[in-house]
């Protein structure tokens, strides 16, 4: 599930969004003609980046840091790049692991995704 999934069957009228499949429609016909079919409906969600919708998260984030004491929440550290990856590879695997089709990162996969043109930041090779 760390990469783009899923068949686009509705929402062809969209433009295509970040780490989402946006198929031609003919594509449901052709998969549904191998005998594939659909074993679980995955949902996107369209949010335009305001400031209202950031102002709106800080109650959220304050709860969280009320309830988790010792939470800290802290800039990347660049001169430590390695062992950032590292710790944000546990952290990844450790948070995903109860979902659907999920399988932890191996270090060569979670490396090469922080080595990717946008460093750190999370995009698919294809």
């Amino acid at each position: 599930m760390d990469e783009d999934c899923g068949l686009l069957i509705e929402g062809f009228d969209s433009s295509p969004f970040f780490m989402t499949t946006h198929n031609p429609p003919y594509y449901l016909d052709l998969f549904e003609a191998q005998g594939l079919r659909k074993a679980r409906d995955l949902w996107a969600y369209h949010l335009e980046p305001t400031q209202g919708h950031v102002a709106r998260l800080a109650p959220l984030a304050d709860r969280v840091l009320r309830r988790m004491p010792g939470l800290v929440v802290r800039p990347i550290r660049k001169r430590d790049f390695n062992g950032e990856v590292a710790r944000m590879k546990e952290i990844y695997n450790a948070s995903w692991k109860d979902n659907w089709g999920f399988v932890p990162l191996t270090d060569a996969e979670f490396n090469f995704k922080a080595e990717s043109p946008i460093r750190g930041s999370y995009t698919s090779r294809g």
